[in-house]
């Protein structure tokens, strides 16, 4: 099997692609292929099926259930994805462990994906007494900054200093760096300073230590840090950053390079100086990063207002149609959708001064379409200027959402000749004249269009909708029929229609219809619409991390104690759903209406949310890690903030995203994100056990219990009793709760800072 056609089966198997998988059901114990057994058990695992027999033949293979269990850790490792899924890899690997807790290259991969400390010891430790050092070599090799040394005992933290200053590793850089952290845990200071002074760099984490102790000044260690740490040091800005970078140019070393000090000027937004830079650089041609430091200059000459570069521009369009290039280089592809973004942000703006959308919706027109679509590139949503870019194309649509609607009514006037309206152009009429609340007007010029023309579901149900604007029901629900009859004899099926209809029915009560064939259909819409709503890397802007702000009640002590999510009634919820304005009916067609929600926050330090959601600040925040698997029928998703405009919507994915998942723009600092399903009101969690999880739970647990500022004193000791109950339960490799409370920021009376508690 070659690479290609391995990359095939790990796809069908990540996408549950069973189908062109049928092959292994013959091969997976004939094959010399060794990934095929580990391919075989976990496609019957995501099957749901017996796979014991798969594993016994394993094991046979293997010589012993600790290495079946790790080579299945290295097959769950090719087929899963990292971010969301390392939790699968891992959970084989503590399973081996469990057999044999010296296994070398399982504690190695533990240590890799956990940073527990104690797994690396074992493992340089196996090494070393089987005087493996080029081992002990490649695995120190992998390690940058090895944190935790603190957790380590001094017998344990000379044995690892003994391990390393073996004369075949010393010389090392890696382990240079492990030996001066170890020198400041033992106590070796002077030791550790002399290998400083040797050192070119060192971890910022390391050498923070010794500043702390004032055994070397910030300013020379400065001189030994990577470049790319000076960002971690406590209020070092970046123009401080771009300052340390200024002076090390100006002291004539090769580094910092020209390329380097433009990308330090443009995030210090000193656009000037990049605009200076970039100029003298790429006149003495000492650019090496020559496509970001070219972005970098167009980018500042639009900060600055100035006409850009044409020449430069065109030259970045060109490097930018090689399509191997877009795939190799992340920041400078951000770094162009941000430009062109920019650019047509830029155009746009002077487009709709100049009224040049006059034809048709602005949507229509593909610079604001290459707007929208850029909008949603991975490399934009995942960076920090997402939130700015989008507020700026939000803002275009505004402006031009208001001077179009009153212009557009303005320019119809207050007498219309209907007999020569085109039904288009009419419907466009009723859509601006009952967006500007002109109901009583639009109700007379759509009867009197009706005289000149046949009436179409798309003018009947204009009349509903003005009539039940007025509150006029009995005429609104009428029309709301006749627009419904008209749609299904065209069989062009609106939601819109049937969503009113239904409202209507509701407040008029005018006839009975059956329901029996329509709630099953619902129903398995319904699933379908949920299912779609899986974890993604965007929903929480912390590696798989929510929040949850609470009152500190029984049923808050219970969901905790118990380990689950209460899914109260959406119908409890303290917000409107927020509706196009030409329906302001809730668009609940073909969704349920028991659905139930669990609300999330990404907002980890909210004065708000602490006033809203946690009883005054005398409530709790807990944090909650999700490992990404939910159970059949449950969704999540964050809420989208809607604009105040008011606009048709004509595609059948938005009815559930506006129904369920769209709040008023004025909740944003929510930042929220929602679990929910229409199957019951509570659902149990528990970090998943592989290689047999309970599905029927969600995978997540809690990581820490922050106290409100104002948590009463007498109820410390049961939050401590329900923490020491939870953590007594973890497994030796998981993370145990911690607890804080929130308390005034000693230099901003206004901000909140968490503290970590000890309690009993």
């Amino acid at each position: 099997m070659n690479t290609n056609d391995q990359k095939k089966i790990i796809n069908w198997i990540k996408n549950e692609k069973f189908s062109h998988l049928n092959f292994l059901e013959e091969e997976w114990n004939t094959s010399v292929n060794d990934h095929y057994p580990g391919f075989f058990y976990f496609i019957l695992d995501l099957k749901n099926e017996n796979n014991d027999f798969v594993f016994d033949e394993i094991v046979k293979r293997k010589g012993s259930e600790a290495e079946a269990y790790f080579y299945l850790g290295c097959i769950a490792g090719k087929i899963f994805d990292y971010n969301k899924s390392k939790h699968i890899e891992l959970g084989f690997y503590r399973k081996a462990l469990l057999i044999d807790s010296n296994h070398a290259d399982a504690n190695w991969s533990v240590f890799y994906y956990s940073n527990k400390i104690d797994h690396l010891l074992k493992c340089l430790s196996s090494f070393y007494k089987n005087n493996e050092i080029q081992k002990i070599k490649n695995v120190l090799n992998n390690i940058y900054d090895l944190d935790g040394l603190e957790d380590l005992n001094r017998e344990e933290l000379l044995f690892l200093k003994k391990i390393l200053n073996h004369g075949e590793l010393r010389g090392n850089r890696n382990i240079d760096r492990i030996i001066i952290d170890l020198c400041f845990c033992l106590g070796d200071l002077e030791e550790g300073l002399e290998n400083i002074n040797n050192i070119d760099k060192i971890n910022y984490r390391i050498i923070k230590k010794y500043v702390d102790k004032n055994l070397i000044t910030l300013d020379d260690s400065l001189l030994k840090i990577n470049s790319f740490e000076l960002s971690k040091i406590k209020n070092c800005d970046k123009n401080k950053i771009y300052e340390v970078y200024l002076n090390e140019a100006k002291a004539g070393g090769p580094n910092p390079t020209s390329d380097v000090l433009i990308q330090k000027a443009y995030e210090a937004k000193k656009y000037n100086d990049v605009v200076s830079l970039f100029e003298k650089a790429n006149k003495e041609d000492k650019l090496i990063a020559i496509i970001d430091s070219h972005l970098y200059y167009l980018l500042s000459q639009i900060e600055l207002d100035n006409e850009y570069n044409k020449q430069t521009y065109e030259y970045i369009i060109k490097k930018f149609n090689d399509l191997n290039f877009l795939k190799n280089d992340k920041n400078s592809y951000f770094l162009f959708l941000k430009l062109r973004f920019k650019l047509i942000c830029k155009d746009l703006e002077k487009k709709v001064k100049e009224n040049y959308f006059s034809n048709f919706p602005i949507e229509n027109y593909s610079i604001l379409q290459e707007a929208e679509e850029i909008l949603k590139k991975d490399e934009i949503v995942n960076n920090k200027s997402y939130t700015e870019l989008k507020g700026r194309l939000n803002n275009i649509k505004d402006k031009y959402y208001k001077e179009k609607s009153e212009e557009k009514l303005k320019e119809y006037g207050d007498t219309l000749s209907l007999e020569k309206f085109e039904l288009s152009e009419f419907n466009e009429y009723c859509y601006v004249s009952i967006s500007c609340g002109n109901y009583e007007n639009t109700i007379d010029n759509i009867n009197k269009f009706h005289k000149y023309n046949r009436p179409t579901m798309s003018t009947l149900n204009s009349l509903a909708i003005c009539y039940m604007h007025i509150n006029d029901y009995k005429n609104a629900f009428k029309y709301s029929k006749e627009a419904l009859e008209c749609m299904r004899a065209s069989k062009e099926y609106d939601y819109i229609i049937i969503n009113n209809y239904l409202d209507l029915y509701k407040k008029a009560v005018c006839e009975d219809f059956s329901k029996e064939e329509y709630n099953k259909l619902v129903n398995e819409f319904n699933l379908g619409l949920v299912k779609s709503f899986t974890w993604n890397n965007f929903l929480s802007t912390r590696f798989n991390i929510l929040y949850k702000y609470s009152p500190f009640n029984v049923n808050t002590i219970d969901a905790l104690t118990n380990q689950y999510f209460f899914l109260p009634s959406k119908r409890l919820l303290n917000d409107p759903i927020e509706l196009p304005e030409l329906s302001k009916i809730r668009p609940d067609t073909h969704i349920l209406e028991n659905y139930n929600i669990c609300s999330f926050s990404n907002n980890e330090n909210s004065m708000l949310m602490w006033s809203h959601y946690a009883q005054q600040h005398q409530g709790v925040m807990v944090e909650y890690f999700f490992g990404g698997e939910l159970p059949f029928g449950y969704g999540i998703s964050k809420v989208d903030y809607a604009d105040d405009k008011k606009r048709y919507k004509d595609k059948d994915e938005f009815i559930f995203n506006q129904f369920l998942l769209t709040k008023n723009k004025d909740w944003s600092y929510e930042n929220e994100v929602r679990l929910f399903t229409f199957l019951n009101n509570k659902v149990e969690f528990e970090t998943y056990k592989y290689p047999n999880p309970d599905r029927t739970k969600i995978n997540a647990s809690i990581k820490s219990i922050t106290l409100g500022l104002n948590f009463p004193e007498d109820k410390k000791k049961l939050i401590g009793i329900i923490v020491n109950t939870l953590n007594a339960k973890k497994l030796p490799h998981e993370s145990k709760i911690s607890v804080k409370q929130a308390f005034l920021c000693e230099d901003n009376s206004y901000a909140l800072e968490y503290r970590e508690l000890f309690l009993d």
